[in-house]
């Protein structure tokens, strides 16, 4: 059987929505407790890991509607999720204590330790909005875009549209493999 051709963008936005579909399947029967178990402080919980994912997704479809003059007006996305719908203040958090950009990185391990998050389905609803947004964003990216050189959240030097997929792609299955994990030490199949 011959196998078809596919673009490079159609192969890695497969394997970037197929990671969004592998993180939500490998917590959906996971209770609150277990979201939040730590396996010794200063570990991060499941749950830290989804709104940290969350985040990232949120800011990455914000940056990727703004990379190039064609996908502005294919995604019309002009703010992130997090902050349009004020979510942090919605869920009690402090914006001074969830790192610079609000999303984990440089964060404190005390703060990120006592961060309570909201109950599963809550966070959940975040994390699938945000993961349904960045999906949307690389589907509108094809192989001509790939090249496009811009200024990449969390970066002080240009990244191509392409790296930067690359650089999320890779980011993604890191916390994929750490969920896993600590799945596995909770004695739950994966």
């Amino acid at each position: 059987m011959a196998r078809t051709e596919r673009s490079f963008m159609t192969i890695i936005g497969l394997r970037y929505k197929r990671t969004h579909t592998l993180l939500l399947d490998l917590v959906g029967d996971m209770t609150d407790e277990e979201l939040r178990w730590q396996p010794q402080p200063p570990g991060n919980s499941v749950a830290w890991m989804l709104w940290h994912l969350g985040r990232f997704a949120d800011g990455f479809q914000v940056q990727i509607a703004h990379a190039h003059e064609e996908l502005t007006p294919r995604l019309g996305i002009a703010e992130q999720v997090w902050l349009a719908e004020q979510i942090g203040a919605r869920w009690g958090l402090e914006a001074a204590k969830l790192g610079p950009t609000e999303a984990g990185i440089g964060m404190k391990s005390d703060d990120a330790l006592n961060l309570r998050l909201p109950d599963k389905e809550v966070l959940l609803a975040y994390v699938r909005q945000c993961f349904a947004l960045a999906d949307r964003a690389v589907d509108a990216i094809d192989d001509r875009h790939c090249t496009v050189a811009f200024i990449s959240q969390h970066r002080t030097e240009p990244m191509t549209i392409g790296e930067t997929i690359l650089a999320n792609l890779q980011h993604e299955r890191y916390h994929l493999g750490q969920l896993r994990y600590l799945k596995k030490m909770m004695r739950r199949p994966c």
